[in-house]
């Protein structure tokens, strides 16, 4: 049976085996399971402030966006009242509304001269040109209706010369441009 001393001296060294492996333990816990956790763990709050960041930067330019949007349809609906290029059928009803205009305005001597049309990518231009007398009043009305026509056209020239008879009668010649696209 051992004595006394030899069961102190294998508990001490009982003792300090397992100090060594309780010590060898934390250490191997602390390598291979605290401080990788802990490295992975500062990575992902890392990830999660980038993808924070990048979050509010996305919200930012999707609030940016849908103002864009917003101002983008707005402008559509202007767009849509605006005057537009007539199509090429619509142009003989565009002549027949300045003739209205004109028989409207109640104008003499109405000359009506379609120049060569120019064509460019999207749309084609024709030229007309008109020569009519008329008391100012109803030149003026003849004029303001031309500028009514829901199509786009633009004047180019437009020359007003009171007649010399002193009657109140006006010598009007105008050129304008009629816009109609080339579908």
């Amino acid at each position: 049976m051992p004595t006394l001393r030899t069961q102190i001296a294998w508990y001490a060294r009982a003792q300090w085996t397992l100090g060594v492996v309780v010590f060898a333990a934390l250490v191997a816990f602390y390598f291979f399971g605290y401080r990788p956790q802990t490295h992975r763990l500062a990575a992902l709050r890392t990830t999660i402030i980038a993808r924070q960041v990048e979050l509010a930067e996305n919200q930012r330019k999707a609030v940016s966006r849908n103002e864009i949007a917003l101002k983008n349809e707005k402008l559509r609906t202007e767009l849509d009242r605006i005057k537009k290029p007539s199509k090429r059928q619509e142009l003989p009803e565009l002549i027949k509304d300045l003739e209205r205009g004109k028989e409207q305005a109640s104008l003499r001597k109405y000359e009506q001269k379609a120049g060569v049309p120019t064509r460019s990518d999207l749309y084609c231009e024709l030229p007309i040109s008109m020569t009519f007398e008329g008391d100012f009043t109803s030149v003026f009305n003849f004029l303001r209706s031309t500028e009514e026509i829901q199509r786009l056209t633009r004047v180019r020239n437009l020359k007003l010369k009171a007649k010399p008879d002193g009657t109140g009668q006006v010598q009007a010649g105008i050129t304008m441009n009629i816009y109609f696209s080339t579908e």
